[in-house]
């Protein structure tokens, strides 16, 4: 029996989207979905613009994740009824949360464990936030072929408007007076986080008929953004954001046909050559260290540094090799903050071979439990170019605290969407 838009499906994967049945309207849960997706975006850019001004956050600034946190939490229970969950993989991630707090608390009694599981960068809050961000998604997927659907269509462009348009601001006002910060790798998640939202809420909505001119208006959003986190001296935004391009004109080309992407790759293309022609670019280049690349002897220092760390792997692994350490890098003499910048090595040495074993097994299951299914929708495919990019990014430049992990992490726990043929995707 229909229950809904949805019905039970034999398998593994439940397809949650069918042909709409007569009379079926959207309702508001769309709607709030859509709301919930737009308070995160504003949070997480204002986020940014706490560490990129050396602000102090408050309890407020944690009201945004905790709301979206509420919202996955009253869509959950109906979701894991349907079989919309990948519990193994919920199950494996909750696993390996429990198991780096314990890790900590018992090498590193003086680390708190709180803000380690929940602040604006707590692995455990991150968690919950990717998956409550992929029901909401989920959600307005769902009404994408309803009647009104065309309504919440024309309230998500007023939304990304908002979002975009607070983005813009932040992002303008920042670059013309910019603030020396040690917050940059902070700053970068909460843009790269944005960017996640605003991609995978177009695939939710359109699907593989995005109009061309959204994507113009995001990538020259993305740009400006990244453009911004670039001058608070992070590199590291810019190779995700490049990394992001890649997925999205792949996804585009396929979707929209050769003469549309040809036209958006050129637009995106002399956008870039008019910035690499502009004063502002002269001024990225000679305040950042990307003055290293270009004016210097070849060296980089970001990159030198993080080698140079790598090349005490051995000394801190040895220091926990089974179970590791959450004081690897002090015990093994290298110094405070000299952690592997890498999500498999820091795995190893703060978490030891158990924890890496753990992690790796979440990493499968988040992987076959997308790859195998060929009827998946774009949105889901999508999703999981971005998880891999975001374990290749994060394998060469951050700590397996990284919120972003976590993030994408959560959002694999819900299954994908498969369609059925002649389904828009």
């Amino acid at each position: 029996m229909l229950e809904g838009p949805y019905r039970p499906m034999s398998g593994p994967a439940v397809r949650s989207f069918v042909p709409r049945a007569r009379g079926a309207t959207v309702g508001i849960m769309p709607y709030l979905a859509l709301g919930i997706l737009g308070v995160l975006s504003v949070q997480v850019i204002r986020s940014a613009s706490i560490d990129a001004n050396s602000l102090s956050a408050s309890a407020v600034d944690l009201l945004g994740y905790l709301a979206t946190i509420a919202f996955g939490l009253l869509l959950l229970p109906a979701a894991m009824a349907r079989g919309r969950i990948q519990l193994p993989l919920l199950w494996t991630s909750l696993v390996l949360v429990l198991y780096i707090a314990m890790n900590a608390l018992i090498t590193r009694p003086e680390l708190q464990t709180v803000p380690l599981l929940i602040s604006r960068f707590g692995i455990l809050l991150w968690l919950f936030v990717g998956m409550a961000v992929a029901l909401a998604l989920e959600k307005i997927r769902l009404i994408r072929s309803l009647p009104g659907a065309g309504q919440l269509r024309f309230a998500a462009i007023l939304m990304l408007a908002v979002v975009m348009a607070y983005g813009a601001y932040f992002s303008v006002s920042y670059i013309n007076n910019p603030v020396e910060t040690l917050n940059y790798q902070m700053v970068a998640n909460s843009a790269m986080t944005a960017i996640i939202i605003v991609m995978t809420l177009a695939e939710a909505l359109w699907g593989n008929r995005k109009p061309v001119f959204l994507g113009v208006i995001f990538v020259a959003w993305g740009s400006l953004l990244t453009l911004a986190v670039a001058f608070t001296q992070s590199n590291s935004i810019i190779a995700f954001w490049f990394g992001t391009l890649i997925i999205y004109f792949y996804a585009t080309v396929r979707s929209i046909g050769i003469v549309r992407s040809l036209v958006l790759l050129a637009l995106a293309a002399g956008g870039l050559w008019l910035l690499f022609q502009s004063e502002l670019f002269e001024r990225l280049i000679r305040s950042t260290r990307l003055s290293e690349l270009f004016y210097g002897t070849g060296g980089f220092s970001s990159v030198d540094g993080r080698l140079a760390i790598v090349n005490t792997f051995f000394d801190q692994f040895a220091i926990g090799p089974i179970f590791g350490h959450f004081a690897a890098e002090f015990l093994s003499g290298v110094g405070e903050g000299l952690y592997p910048h890498s999500l498999f090595l820091s795995f190893l040495t703060h978490t030891g071979l158990v924890g890496t074993t753990i992690w790796i097994t979440a990493i499968l299951i988040a992987h076959t439990s997308y790859a195998r299914q060929w009827n998946a929708d774009f949105g889901s495919m999508t999703k999981l170019r971005l998880f891999w990019l975001t374990i290749l990014y994060g394998s060469l430049a951050t700590f397996l605290t990284w919120s972003l992990l976590w993030f994408i992490l959560g959002m694999m726990c819900v299954r994908p969407t498969l369609i059925v043929a002649g389904e828009n995707r």
